[in-house]
């Protein structure tokens, strides 16, 4: 489970919280990446080859607003860094990301800087493909809150 948390004096984090099997945590809030001015619209993927869940998430910083994404392994320790996976696109009104176990990647669908929502293919070792608009629409007011299964 992921979530933002916005209490902290230090602005806010985006924090995940294992689960187990019968509804009780395991251990304590893991704290994915905290010191953000924003952190909304995560997504969790389970990587089974891996062994890994993929925690993604729009992250609002100094640097300015991203999607980015980390491994968790299965006991809780990280994965990986942090890493940028839609480099050209941020949103925060909607993401979602799904992984494909046969291929081994994980496609991420987000509204992006127009109108239209943008889609990206990302590699295990979470390497970014070329971002692509997934909706025409041609409305003044485009398309929300993408969602890929």
């Amino acid at each position: 489970m992921t979530y933002s948390h916005h209490s902290d004096a230090s602005g806010a984090s985006l924090r995940a919280q294992r689960i187990a099997a019968g509804g009780s945590a395991i251990g304590s809030a893991i704290v994915v990446q905290g010191g953000l001015l924003g952190a909304k619209v995560n997504e969790v993927e389970f990587n089974a080859t891996r062994n890994q869940f993929l925690v993604a998430w729009y992250a609002q910083d100094g640097g300015g607003v991203r999607f980015a994404a980390r491994y968790v392994n299965a006991d809780g320790s990280f994965g990986s860094g942090i890493k940028i996976i839609a480099p050209g696109n941020a949103s925060y009104d909607g993401f979602s990301i799904s992984y494909h176990r046969l291929s081994g990647t994980y496609f991420a669908v987000f509204h992006g800087n127009s109108y239209e929502d943008i889609g990206v293919e990302i590699s295990a070792d979470l390497v970014t493909g070329i971002e692509f608009q997934v909706t025409a629409t041609g409305a003044r007011l485009g398309n929300f809150n993408p969602k890929v299964a």
